[in-house]
């Protein structure tokens, strides 16, 4: 039931995600609907006790709303590849939320645990709960790093465009709107000179944490959940060289040996 719940999660919250994506794709809707629905008639079979019950609709209800927001707050109408940079830009220091759209991938290991006979405050499930935490929001930064055009293209304002626009409305406070055609060549230099080496370390430092959390989970074989984990360090320590690469080029190509 667990692994059922959790495939056709994937499936449903992923096509909503889409649909928010391109409000156009409704043909999709009949699927969700019976994905989603499924994918929590699955997770309350797995609950015996009323805890788990609330802890399954407060994390689905968390899912949906994190969605909903995006959607209300987070895209830009675009007009002639261009839209409106928003006036306040939710600040992204500690990517709080970020892991909101995704928990659900936590609940059958957590399910599984209260029924191993862990209370939901024992180290071990916090522990459980902590390293989905910390691992979602990486991957999700990652995930957004890899779509900064097209997000940018789209007017979705994830948080890595958000952190781009930031930086964007600092080096040039006059300009109030984005052309996500004329302005791609400068707001790609500015994300690899500028962002991407916050956001880099911002990725490795949560998936350190991962692992410390990951260190205290009752596993016979933790394999499965560092090789989670080691794509995402190996992605941003790569986006960190690659970064040093070009700042070292425009440092020479700037200022050229005579």
């Amino acid at each position: 039931n667990l692994t059922c719940a959790n495939i056709l999660g994937w499936v449903g919250y992923t096509l909503l995600d889409d649909v928010y994506d391109d409000e156009r794709s409704f043909t999709h809707v009949p699927s969700i609907h019976y994905a989603v629905t499924q994918t929590r008639v699955l997770l309350l079979e797995s609950a015996f006790t009323e805890h788990a019950r609330n802890y399954i609709h407060r994390t689905l209800a968390d899912t949906h709303d994190t969605l909903e927001k995006e959607r209300r707050e987070r895209r830009r109408s675009i007009e002639d590849h261009a839209f409106l940079i928003p006036e306040h830009l939710e600040p992204l220091q500690t990517h709080t939320s970020l892991h909101k759209k995704s928990f659900g991938h936590a609940l059958g290991p957590l399910l599984i645990l209260l029924r191993a006979e862990y209370e939901h405050h024992s180290p071990e499930f916090t522990a459980t709960e902590h390293f989905f935490r910390t691992y979602l929001t990486a991957r999700q930064l990652n995930d957004d790093a890899h779509d900064v055009c097209t997000d940018l293209e789209r007017g979705h304002i994830s948080s890595t465009v958000a952190m781009l626009l930031m930086q964007f409305i600092k080096e040039h406070p006059e300009r109030h709107s984005i052309h996500t055609v004329n302005d791609m060549p400068l707001l790609k230099q500015i994300f690899w000179t500028k962002c991407i080496g916050r956001l880099s370390k911002d990725i490795l430092v949560l998936c350190e944490n991962a692992r410390n959390h990951l260190a205290m989970i009752p596993l016979n074989d933790p394999t499965y959940f560092i090789s989670l984990i080691e794509p995402l360090e190996h992605a941003a320590r790569k986006a960190l060289s690659e970064r040093d690469a070009t700042l070292r080029f425009l440092a020479i190509y700037n200022h050229p040996t005579p």
